[in-house]
């Protein structure tokens, strides 16, 4: 037999009941994971289109018109805008004809694709030598990026 002051206690306790109802908030480690996974994929994503997006005349003209705001010597300058004109051409002509080119069959191919003169006669004259120079002569930076932003105008994608 129980002692009294056990069945007192005892009277004192609720009768049965269910628990509480579990909340959906904090979800559990997996859907955490699971969420992270998504963002992550859906970033890629958005990242790899933006990056295989096709080069519009616009946005070549953009990057041209950037680089000629920023603050570069001119070494600089004529490197930064060497290295932007071959990205250029390998977008708008074959990677395997642009690629070795260097110096004055660079200003050739310029001048031919671009149907002009102002590279090998002109202001483009410095993209040759200019970049590999230790010591670069003043240039016409307003005239160079303009012959440059007139070649890009004047291309149609190849490929």
């Amino acid at each position: 037999m129980e002692p009294p002051i056990a069945n007192e206690l005892l009277a004192e306790l609720r009768p049965d009941h269910l628990p509480d109802a579990v909340g959906w908030w904090p979800p559990a480690p997996g859907w955490w994971l699971l969420g992270a996974s998504i963002l992550l994929a859906l970033g890629l994503l958005g990242w790899r289109s933006r990056r295989d997006r096709p080069l519009t005349r616009a946005d070549a003209v953009k990057l041209l018109t950037e680089l000629g705001k920023r603050q570069y010597d001119d070494a600089a300058f004529l490197s930064a805008l060497n290295r932007a004109m071959k990205r250029l051409a390998l977008h708008y002509h074959e990677p395997d004809t642009v690629a070795p080119l260097c110096g004055e069959a660079w200003l050739s191919f310029l001048d031919n694709s671009g149907k002009t003169t102002d590279f090998s006669d002109g202001p483009g004259r410095a993209l040759a030598l200019g970049p590999y120079r230790a010591r670069v002569d003043a240039i016409d930076r307003h005239a160079l990026l303009g012959i440059c932003i007139a070649w890009v105008q004047r291309q149609e994608p190849t490929r």
